[in-house]
């Protein structure tokens, strides 16, 4: 079996290996770099007495085990098109992964984990890489993809089904009956992913009740907020959407990378305006943790409420909870935050900062050291609170955190529906005993507020493609996706754009006003 995951999700594979089947660490293999594992792989290659059952990698490495072996030149039946080729005119060997795969094409089963991270830019090399390496193994017993199936637009479904063999419905244009607008999308396309995936229906797994709570700060009339240059920001961001018919393909990915720039500032500067005005990577520096200890002993109307969150918890008898942000540094801001408030009150916290830098190891210490104080009776913690700051890029997959009742959702959030609900599966997942709590903490007519708002869209069509709302003709309990009845296509993009759900500052009223379309 080959298991093609993210990075950090690979050691809970190996573990679940170990503990549900009869393989042992012999039979598996994990390696972290490009070097060891084409040794390893050539040295089974090489032995056909291999016991090894499994092999377990990293999306990235796939891709650097191609692009190593392979180069990007003209086609030569199409000078306008670039095709992929081995190196040294085609005479360069092929990955030693992909010889394995080759080798046991008959018997392979293939899964592709958190796919829909992965393997959504349709002409990506990632992905690239991953139909070139499923070429190898045109008899295999099965293919499984594990994740959403649409993260921020129909191609993203297209894009997973090229990399894991089927080309017979890929043309990006079949999606939108109308080239021109991308507002309507095909009835017969998603038809066609229904019709090619099995849905596993929720009655199948049966969970204590995981509850949405929504709390919206009330920051208008906050003084630490300089309103002038919050409601510059939004100009800023409404300019940056404008698109033109006359701008280059380069032009217009600027002008998106400085809209997503301002929507994370203007989320900043309503959690403190001293996130937006000093650069992250400043303030991660050991000489800079005073001026988070300054923002954290003069804290804002948001900071304050995100505390008050921590606290009730604490007065519920939770000892343990989950604060969750794709921002590090603003989660190393509230864990300041908390630490001032509780040592007022004669309290104490315990955080661990669970983010990308930390290596494999590093995490899975981590994961186990948090759980063990998380399950602990309130009696071994009286007076400690167990916060986990957790990175939602990080975070997203690959942990399981079973024991706190609470996680606190923290903007910046992600352009990514299924990156949220990813993150809340973290602690809502097979073992848990108890309900659960997510508290989302939005102010109405934020950049967050905007970015949710368009999310809905995108998780409309996501759950339309997958079987998991009204619109099928489903009883809810098949294992089949049944084709949708509709005749009309789908129109999905119906609540607006970023830019235009954003609010604006009065200054007469003092309050963030909705756009008069809204």
């Amino acid at each position: 079996m080959l298991v093609v995951a993210p990075k950090s999700v690979l050691p809970s594979w190996y573990t679940t290996f170990i503990q549900y089947t009869h393989l042992e660490g012999k039979n598996i293999t994990l390696e972290e770099s490009s070097e060891r594992l084409e040794k390893a792989m050539a040295a089974q290659v090489n032995d056909l007495d291999s016991e090894v059952a499994v092999v377990l990698v990293a999306y990235d490495l796939v891709r650097i085990a191609y692009t190593d072996t392979h180069e990007e030149v003209e086609d030569p039946n199409d000078r306008r098109r670039k095709i992929w080729r081995l190196k040294n005119d085609g005479k360069r060997p092929l990955p030693s992964l992909f010889q394995w795969v080759k080798q046991h094409n008959d018997r392979l089963v293939v899964s592709f984990d958190e796919s829909h991270h992965r393997l959504k830019n349709h002409d990506s090399k990632t992905n690239i890489a991953h139909t070139a390496m499923m070429r190898m193994a045109p008899n295999s017993m099965g293919v499984l993809t594990s994740g959403t199936a649409c993260c921020n637009r129909p191609t993203d479904l297209m894009a997973q089904i090229r990399a894991i063999g089927d080309t017979n419905f890929c043309d990006v244009d079949d999606w939108y009956p109308d080239k021109r607008d991308h507002k309507i999308v095909s009835t017969a396309a998603v038809n066609y992913f229904r019709e090619r995936m099995v849905s596993i229906p929720g009655t199948v797994l049966k969970l204590p009740k995981m509850h949405q709570v929504l709390i919206e700060p009330v920051v208008s009339s906050d003084p630490l907020i300089q309103w002038d240059i919050y409601q510059g920001y939004v100009d800023d961001a409404r300019e940056a959407a404008v698109l033109k018919s006359s701008q280059s393909e380069k032009a217009r990915s600027e002008k998106s990378v400085e809209l997503i720039s301002l929507l994370r500032k203007l989320d900043l500067m309503l959690i403190h305006p001293g996130l937006a005005r000093i650069d992250a990577k400043t303030l991660r520096l050991k000489e800079s943790s005073h001026l988070l200890d300054q923002m954290a002993q003069n804290p804002t109307v948001y900071l304050k409420a995100a505390m008050d969150v921590v606290l009730h918890a604490f007065q519920r008898d939770e000892r343990s909870m989950i604060i969750t942000s794709e921002s590090v540094i603003t989660l190393l801001l509230i864990e300041r935050v908390v630490q001032h408030a509780l040592h007022a009150k004669g309290l104490t916290t315990k955080g661990y900062l669970y983010e990308g830098k930390l290596d494999m190891a590093s995490r899975l210490k981590m994961q186990y050291e948090f759980c063990d104080a998380a399950n602990a009776p309130v009696e071994a913690n009286p007076t400690t609170m167990h916060i986990m700051y957790l990175s939602m890029h990080a975070g997203a997959n690959g942990i399981t955190i079973l024991g706190p009742k609470t996680m606190l959702k923290i903007p910046p959030g992600g352009f990514n529906p299924a990156t949220s609900r990813q993150v809340d599966k973290r602690f809502h997942r097979i073992g848990v005993q108890h309900e659960v709590n997510v508290v989302t903490l939005r102010v109405r007519g934020s950049a967050a507020h905007a970015i949710a708002t368009v999310n809905e869209d995108k998780r409309y069509l996501s759950d339309l493609t997958t079987n998991l709302n009204t619109l099928g003709d489903d009883d809810g309990e098949s294992f089949e996706c049944s084709r949708l009845t509709l005749e009309d296509n789908i129109p999905w993009k119906v609540k607006g754009t970023y830019a235009q759900n954003l609010w604006s500052f009065n200054p007469t009223t003092h309050q963030l006003d909705p756009p008069p379309s809204s």
